[in-house]
This record gives C-alpha cells, structure tokens and sequence, in this order.
C-alpha cells in the first residue's frame, strides 16, 4: 500500500520570503491554491491508497479532511530538532502503523505537478530502494520514495538530494533519481512566484538513473 504524505506548516509562517510582494492573506490564499491542488493531483494518481497531511496548523488539518486526506496533528518539536525532519519522522512511524509498505513525501507548494509526474516516481518502487527527485537547481529534494517507509533518517535542509542519497547508500539500499519537470518546480522565492506567473507547464521525457551510477554520490 503506497500512502502519499504531505507536511505543511502553520499557514502564518509559510512562504515568510514573499512578504517582500506578498501581504499575509495573499500569502495564506497562494498556499491554499497550491495546497488543494496538490492534493487534487494525489487523488487523481493511481496506486495511491491514502493521502496523509502533516501539521501544526488546525486549520491546514480541516482543509484536509474536507478533501478526504489523514489529518495528522504534527507532535509537538523535541529541543534541538528539525522541525521538518521531526514531523516526516513522525509520518513515516504513522505510515508504518497503518500498514504502508511506500510512503511518498511531496511538498505542498508544486504549482505545476500533474500525476504522470506523481507516477514517474511510482514506477521506480523497488524492494529496499528510494526514489528521489530533486528540485530544479539539483540540490534540494521535492519528492522522496521509501520502500518500506522505515528505517530512514531525514535530511531536509541545504543539500538535501545529496544527503538522501548518502543516507540511502548507507542503509544498503537501492537508489534512483528522477527528473520530473512538474516536481521540480517548487514555489518559494519571489523568483519562482515571477517564473510561477509567467511559466507554462511542459512534458518532460522520463528520466531516471541509478544512484549509484551518479558521480556526484561521493
């Protein structure tokens, strides 16, 4: 069973780095428009048997209910974690419980994701493998495949691709990259919301390779 999980902060402390051009309310509308379509394309996604969303927030919680995902009310953070690390640690022991043999992490804010994008990174699952795919400059990470979802340690932050790599490598377990134009785009920066405006979204050919193979895993 493959269960998609999505963490999404308190909706007053997302997209902090477009007050610049944004006011709070269109700041709050422009994670609920991105939010809900994530979610929409999760649905639309075969193979996919649960949506489970990750927050703080009450309010992002019932946004997920109302559009039939698991609310999951994120643990209060341990002195020391990271915030974002903790809360997937958590998802991933939830995922785990309720039976997921693959837990698929997507971020909330992918403007441009369709579900072909969603299942170039299904077709990967493998026994004892993860599948990454990272953002657009190749360092970030904007989805992560586990199969099974546990034992994994998180590595979200600067580098992020390449620590998941490592991390993976370490565990013994089998690794693929793949590049998918609609999750590599991530809206974060007043940047990305010009190129959000303007973009129109494109196919891209499938393309995956092997961890392993990649020489930039060292």
């Amino acid at each position: 069973m493959i269960i998609a999980v999505i963490p999404v902060k308190a909706l007053e402390n997302g997209k902090s780095r477009l007050s610049v051009v944004l006011d709070r309310q269109e700041r709050v509308t422009l994670i609920d428009h991105l939010f809900r379509h994530t979610l929409a394309v999760i649905a639309e996604t075969p193979h996919i048997a649960q949506t489970m969303v990750i927050s703080p927030d009450p309010r992002v919680l019932e946004m997920a209910r109302q559009q039939g995902a698991y609310a999951l009310v994120e643990a209060p953070l341990d002195p020391g974690a990271d915030q974002l690390n903790a809360a997937l640690a958590q998802a991933a022991r939830q995922a785990a419980v309720r039976g997921a043999s693959s837990l698929l992490i997507l971020p909330a804010d992918l403007p441009f994701v369709a579900a072909a994008d969603i299942q170039q990174m299904l077709d990967t699952i493998q026994p004892d493998h993860i599948a990454i795919c990272p953002d657009q400059h190749q360092q970030g990470t904007n989805a992560l495949l586990l199969t099974p979802p546990q034992p994994f340690s998180f590595h979200y932050g600067p580098d992020s691709f390449h620590l998941h790599q490592q991390e993976a490598l370490q565990q013994g377990r089998g690794c693929v990259v793949v590049q998918a134009k609609g999750l590599q785009f991530d809206l974060d920066t007043v940047a990305d919301l010009e190129a959000y405006r303007d973009q129109q979204a494109a196919p891209l050919a499938p393309d995956v390779t092997t961890c392993e193979n990649r020489s930039d895993t060292t």
